[in-house]
């Protein structure tokens, strides 16, 4: 219904139809992240609750990971802005700590405004760009 109304809408205002064969709307899949059973995360004797500590990724890998942690805020390299998450880091063979989101002090990476930024959801000894 909402589908049908926007396209109606783009219809009326002359934009060309880019969806799937030759009209409004494309198809796509949708997904659902699910945590399975066995969800962890300990850091030395410390062991954290999923769900009221810290909240897996959507995209995390299902395997065990073990290294050094190191906390790189929002996981952001915007160089246009002279922010940089991973500076002076050496990121291979760590484990990641990254914040969800992107940050609220500041309008850098809001509306139309946002500049070309790598985010990472880095585990294990990836290297951001």
């Amino acid at each position: 219904m909402a589908a049908d109304y926007i396209a109606d809408v783009f219809k009326k205002n002359g934009l060309n139809p880019a969806g799937d064969s030759g009209t409004y709307l494309q198809n796509f899949r949708m997904f659902t992240a699910r945590l399975g059973p066995g969800n962890s995360f300990r850091v030395d004797a410390s062991e954290y609750a999923t769900g009221s500590d810290y909240v897996p990724h959507y995209l995390s890998p299902s395997e065990d990971v073990e290294g050094p942690l190191v906390f790189v805020g929002y996981g952001i390299r915007a160089r246009e802005h002279d922010w940089d998450d991973f500076k002076g880091e050496d990121l291979r063979g760590k484990v990641l700590l990254v914040m969800n989101n992107d940050p609220a002090f500041t309008s850098y990476f809001a509306g139309r405004e946002s500049p070309t930024t790598t985010r990472s959801s880095v585990r294990g000894s990836k290297q951001p760009d």
